[in-house]
């Protein structure tokens, strides 16, 4: 059985919720909408969610994320993201969401992620390349490396490379690797809940 998510993002300056989503991952998912307003995207869907977002980061907060309903199917989340869209756009708030929702953000079915990949074999940027132009292409990142290049390339696939990592070099690069998730780990318990 699937767990879905449907949730809501409050403004902490006001209190005020604006914007309902659904997710498989909240931590993932809230992770996304912080990103989402520290960077600028002109391609993204929700411009006005991304500012929003940007100007509580702005103002060195963060939206507060609720879980609100846990829906145990597709169906069930989709249906439960519109009531939910509803009933906050009922009580006055200024939503965010660009639709009533519902939409199943679940991504393609397998056949049209079939049919995609069929339509874009050999494509780059919507043009077909022809067998010649694949093969200058070629040609050409040949002709741009020296000599000595490929060389080095070659002893490193073959695993003879220049220097050696002793065992002593391995277990301190572990050691910190451990210690650095390590930290993280306790991190992550010590934030504020989402």
């Amino acid at each position: 059985m699937e767990t879905i998510y449907i949730y809501t993002l409050t403004d902490p300056r006001t209190d005020l919720v604006r914007y309902v989503g659904l997710t498989r991952r909240p931590k993932k998912r809230y992770k996304r909408h912080l990103e989402e307003g520290r960077t600028y995207n002109k391609d993204k869907t929700n411009p006005h969610k991304r500012n929003w977002i940007r100007g509580i980061l702005l103002d060195n907060l963060k939206p507060i994320m609720t879980i609100i309903f846990i829906a145990h199917s597709s169906a069930e989340a989709d249906d439960s993201e519109r009531r939910w869209i509803q009933f906050y756009n009922n009580r006055g708030c200024n939503l965010l969401n660009q639709t009533t929702g519902g939409e199943g953000a679940w991504g393609h079915s397998e056949e049209t992620k079939r049919l995609i990949g069929l339509g874009n074999k050999g494509k780059l940027s919507g043009r077909t390349l022809s067998a010649a132009h694949k093969k200058n292409v070629s040609e050409g990142v040949r002709r741009s490396q020296t000599e000595e290049y490929r060389r080095k390339m070659s002893e490193i696939k073959r695993g003879k490379v220049s220097h050696v990592i002793t065992d002593e070099i391995k277990a301190k690069i572990a050691a910190t690797l451990r210690a650095r998730w390590q930290q993280k780990f306790v991190e992550s318990f010590n934030k504020e809940k989402i």
